[in-house]
């Protein structure tokens, strides 16, 4: 564990509990406590939880990230947080139950005293490893790191360093990195108390200079996201908290609605399978849970109505212009909304969440102070 960050790393794992118990307790529960705390739209009920994948390797405490290989659907990425090597680790699910690690890649050159990879994605046959947890909002180093997507066995590469930063004089702890595979475009999300912010990552990245966040203006996500993933086949995107999911139509982060998802020790990975084969949800501790669930259908043909809707709308003569986005969040057109919208006024049981979260920053700052 990084010095001087024992006393927060503590409380981000005290207070996602607290979380969970109040938002479980919030009427409707699975999600809906999250929805009103940022004016969502919540679908149908909880998803289809089958084929839970359970992997006992003591070396895999707080797995924090899922990934699938491109070449292997049958094979998962994943990696622990902060205070660890950094390593990826390559699991066969096809064991059910009884999953295995059959392959590691250890990472050479990422030594930042502050390494935290919360967030792992894949683009094409590239791993990206997103070195973007900041539980103190004081790191100058956040990064992403390329490597070319691991198999079995092992291995020690070198990634291609990134090196990332919000908009002047922003910090900020995220714990999701989004790959679109339609657009090749790729986002960070934050993990904020209230409510959570969307920035693109530029491109083309350039190897060992500093490449600045874009802030998508007008884009509203919810409190506590700890993972996110593409829905391939969909235009859209699946952010996680420690409770829910929740969808937006890609590439303009539109929202589309919401589901529960199981209840996990401590949920903060989020996957999506090949196909219409649904999304892997994965918890910290030991042994690893990772449950399949299949988003409602009902979201599913709404997403798919969208994708036939604006096809329909950009086909010759359909009467649409390229101005028929300019209000559209996200889209960072002169008519999108570029305040930077306030959140809606939660729940109690979100504002709870906020009252939390406050106190483990103020705590954490304390508790790091004493330790310089």
């Amino acid at each position: 564990m990084p010095a001087g960050h024992t006393g927060a790393a503590v409380l981000t794992r005290v207070v996602p509990t607290v979380c969970v118990a109040v938002l479980a307790l919030a009427p409707g529960a699975s999600g809906s406590a999250e929805d009103d705390a940022v004016g969502g739209n919540a679908v149908d009920t909880d998803a289809v939880v089958a084929d839970a994948v359970v992997v006992a390797d003591p070396r895999l405490s707080e797995s924090s990230a899922l990934a699938v290989s491109p070449r292997d659907p049958d094979l998962l990425y994943t990696v622990n947080d902060s205070g660890h090597a950094p390593v990826v680790f390559v699991v066969d699910r096809s064991g059910g139950a009884d999953s295995q690690v059959v392959g590691t890649t250890s990472l050479a050159g990422l030594d930042s005293p502050d390494l935290d990879p919360e967030a792992i994605a894949v683009a094409g046959d590239v791993l990206w490893v997103a070195d973007i947890g900041d539980n103190g909002a004081d790191r100058t180093d956040i990064a992403l790191y390329a490597l070319p997507a691991p198999g079995r066995g092992t291995a020690t590469v070198r990634p291609e360093h990134y090196p990332l930063a919000y908009p002047e004089g922003l910090r900020d702890d995220a714990e999701a990195l989004v790959a679109d595979p339609a657009s090749a475009r790729m986002w960070v999300v934050t993990k904020g108390w209230l409510s959570g912010s969307v920035f693109e990552v530029p491109d083309p990245l350039v190897p060992d200079r500093v490449n600045r966040l874009r802030p998508l203006r007008g884009v509203e996500v919810p409190l506590l996201v700890t993972d996110g993933t593409a829905l391939p086949g969909y235009d859209a995107a699946v952010l996680r908290t420690y409770v829910g999911a929740h969808v937006y139509t890609l590439p303009g982060w539109e929202r589309a609605g919401s589901f529960g998802l199981p209840r996990q020790e401590q949920g903060e990975a989020l996957t999506a399978l090949p196909g219409d084969a649904g999304l892997l949800a994965g918890s910290e501790g030991t042994p690893t849970r990772i449950d399949r669930v299949r988003p409602p259908t009902a979201l599913l043909t709404e997403l798919k109505q969208r994708q036939q809707d604006i096809e329909s709308r950009s086909t010759p003569g359909s009467g649409s212009t390229d101005d028929d986005d300019a209000d559209r969040p996200g889209s960072g057109r002169p008519g999108a909304d570029e305040s930077g919208a306030a959140p809606s006024v939660a729940l109690l049981a979100a504002g709870t969440v906020v009252m939390a979260g406050s106190a483990a920053a103020g705590l954490a700052l304390v508790v790091r102070r004493r330790r310089r």
